[in-house]
């Protein structure tokens, strides 16, 4: 961080101290302790600084006052924000350090550099900047294409002045260096539209030079946005550090700026592969199973750049950490991430084809989603308000706006009373008495430091005692408006290859899943995978019916069961005839429909925003030391108030993790080993 003393020769009770370090407060203090001991003939300091300070300055001036004789003046962003603009000489200073220092950095040091983390051409990382700023003026008012040409010839102009203005051919060879696999003819179509759509407003034209440069007025636009930008950024890494040093402790200065440096790059690498693996699905009519995965991509990031001395070597534990961070961002971190997220996803689009509105209107723009219960689960612990987060929540009110319809069938009804049946039975029993998995709603509960004497009123609000189904029927339609909707006759409907094949594979799956240990029986095994049978066959035979196609397909499974993925390709081995496409839809590609799909005009810009970056169906098994400690925990606190037993258990279970790290993987895409159907208890 850069940080300046300069004292005045001629008086020098005067000191200035102009610095960018983000602790101000210990830099006051490291101040007035040098002034003290080298200049005593000083009285006043006058701290300056971009960062934010307020009152918060207010007892440190008390402090520095007592303790070394100095009146501290602090003057911080909102000071030099407030009196920029107040008169004409202030103006042109401002705008005079701003072309000699802002305008440099911003273009040739600034978010540019930041992004050589995912990219390495210097023109596509400046793509990714204004496609992301594009992004944010034109997310629903503008066509995919119009929107990534309008970016993309900001971009190559964004040097320009009426000075220094650009020809049409380098405007050309600048955006084909971008996207140099597409046909020149048709790149050129794309690219004189955005000039012509844009002059006048944004873009001056020459016309009988045929040269263009930005306008004055869009080159201020430009450049305030930028820096709004490399804040965000800047806040983004300053939070990321901290995230990784407090889930990686007694990581040294050193450790800690290359971690976040390390984390960063991973994080980037990790959208933009998101973003490539979405748009090749799309364009190339492919059914991905999952999108990219932060473990595999920090691995290869070792492997490219392998860990300083002073790097912390737990990659399970810097996972888990980024995870975190992707998961359940701040409200800092969101905003960077995604608008980054959706920045990277359209030139992954715009390197497959040139016209990424086509390529995006042959997703489905209506239809109906069944939701498994792996997805309910989650919604229902949100609903509970045993989680600080609400990702689910978020994704199903965002479907249901943009007009789709959500489903659940009769035995996925039967599956969440059956596991309300046996979070109950695992709350009453004692730990030492327990035998099996612990349910996962029992496990959310206890985590969030909840009583689990408290379980059984909280469920009430789900399902009453005398019509059980019925009632979480109605809240699931009233709270999230998700209909019980059989699919039963599909099957029934389904060809006999087909059905068969697929009842054959769910049930050797469920197998080899529960294994010789578990003690669910034949029975109960078979009742589940005529469940999942009911889900996969029976949209299959809705899609049939109404003869969809690619990705238009308007019946879908939204389902975190890693099975479900796997259904396709062993289908494909025990089937003569080719089965049908899969009609599972992955969380990861659910998102990405949502925010850059052809519905993405129904969501408001607060919806937008709010959508998860990336939801992790691999969330831990849990370890039944945490569960030990939780309970601990609330034994040896049980004379406190509930809501300090809630704050001890979590930060234990926080620190815990920390130590114990992942036992498993399986989590939320193995719910359904975890709990009974109603009637088997």
């Amino acid at each position: 961080m850069r940080c300046v003393l300069f004292c005045d020769g001629d008086d020098p009770s005067y000191a200035f101290q102009f610095s960018t370090r983000e602790d101000w407060d210990r830099k006051i203090k490291e101040t007035a302790a040098t002034i003290s001991q080298e200049c005593p003939e000083t009285r006043i300091l006058a701290y300056l600084t971009n960062r934010k300070v307020g009152p918060k300055s207010d007892s440190l001036a008390k402090e520095v006052l007592k303790k070394y004789k100095l009146v501290l003046d602090v003057r911080d962003r909102s000071w030099f924000l407030d009196r920029v603009n107040t008169t004409a000489a202030r103006e042109n200073a401002a705008e005079e350090l701003a072309r000699a220092v802002a305008d440099p950095f911003l273009a040739n040091e600034g978010l540019a550099s930041r992004r050589r983390a995912a990219l390495t051409s210097d023109e596509q990382i400046a793509a990714v900047v204004y496609l992301g700023l594009q992004w944010g003026d034109d997310i629903r008012e503008k066509g995919l294409t119009k929107l990534s040409y309008d970016a993309l010839v900001r971009s190559a102009l964004r040097h320009t002045s009426s000075g220094e203005r650009m020809s049409r051919g380098q405007v050309y060879r600048a955006i084909e260096g971008i996207l140099p696999t597409h046909d020149r003819s048709k790149l050129r179509e794309y690219v004189n539209a955005a000039l012509e759509r844009m002059t006048e407003r944004t873009i001056r034209h020459w016309i009988k030079e045929d040269e263009f440069c930005l306008t004055h007025q869009e080159v201020l636009r430009q450049r305030e946005r930028l820096s709004q930008a490399e804040l965000q950024a800047a806040q983004f890494e300053q939070e990321l550090e901290s995230v990784l040093v407090a889930a990686l402790p007694n990581v040294n200065e050193k450790g800690a700026s290359l971690l976040a440096q390390r984390g960063r790059r991973v994080i980037e690498r990790f959208l933009l592969s998101q973003g490539e693996a979405f748009a090749t699905a799309v364009t190339l009519d492919h059914h991905p199973i999952h999108f990219a995965d932060l473990g595999e991509t920090l691995i290869r990031d070792i492997g490219a750049t392998p860990l300083d001395p002073d790097e912390p070597n737990d990659t399970r534990g810097i996972t888990r950490a980024l995870q975190e961070v992707v998961s359940v961002p701040s409200e800092t971190m969101r905003v960077f991430l995604r608008r980054m997220a959706d920045a990277y996803t359209l030139l992954a689009f715009l390197h497959e084809t040139p016209d990424v509105q086509r390529a995006v209107l042959k997703l489905f723009g209506h239809g109906d989603v069944w939701l498994d219960t792996t997805v309910v689960l989650p919604l229902l612990a949100e609903a509970l308000g045993v989680t600080e987060e609400t990702p689910f929540t978020d994704i199903v009110h965002a479907a249901r706006d943009c007009g789709l319809k959500l489903h659940a069938t009769p035995g996925v009804i039967e599956e969440i009373l059956g596991h309300l049946n046996y979070s109950l039975t695992c709350a009453r029993t004692r730990r030492h008495e327990w035998r099996g998995r612990i349910p996962f709603l029992y496990w959310e509960y206890v985590s969030s430091g909840r009583d689990p004497s408290d379980l059984s009123s909280d469920f009430d609000r789900l399902r009453g005692p005398k019509h059980p189904e019925q009632d979480m029927s109605e809240f699931l339609e009233e709270e999230y408006g998700i209909h019980n909707t059989s699919l039963a006759e599909e099957v029934t409907q389904a060809e006999d290859d087909l059905r068969i094949a697929v009842t054959e594979e769910w049930l050797q799956a469920k197998e080899e899943r529960a294994g010789s240990g578990d003690d669910y029986d034949p029975d109960t095994l078979r009742e589940l995978a005529l469940h999942d049978v009911e889900n996969y066959v029976g949209v299959l035979v809705r899609r049939k019916r109404k003869q969809d196609r690619d990705y238009g397909y308007s019946a879908w499974w939204f389902t975190l069961d890693k099975i479900a993925f796997e259904m396709h390709s062993k289908l494909i081995a025990r089937m003569t005839e080719t089965p049908p496409d899969p009609p599972v839809l992955s969380a990861d590609f659910f998102l990405k429909y949502l925010s850059l799909g052809p519905i993405r005009n129904r969501l408001s810009k607060d919806e937008h925003h709010r959508l998860p970056i990336a939801v992790y169906e691999d969330a831990l098994d849990v370890p039944e030391e945490l569960l030990e400690i939780a309970e601990r925990i609330r034994q040896e606190n049980a004379k406190l108030p509930s809501y300090v037993i809630r704050c001890k258990i979590r930060d234990a279970l926080d620190e815990a993790r920390q130590e114990i790290g992942p036992h498993s993987k399986g989590g939320l895409a193995e719910l359904k080993k975890k709990w009974r159907p109603a009637k088997s208890r």
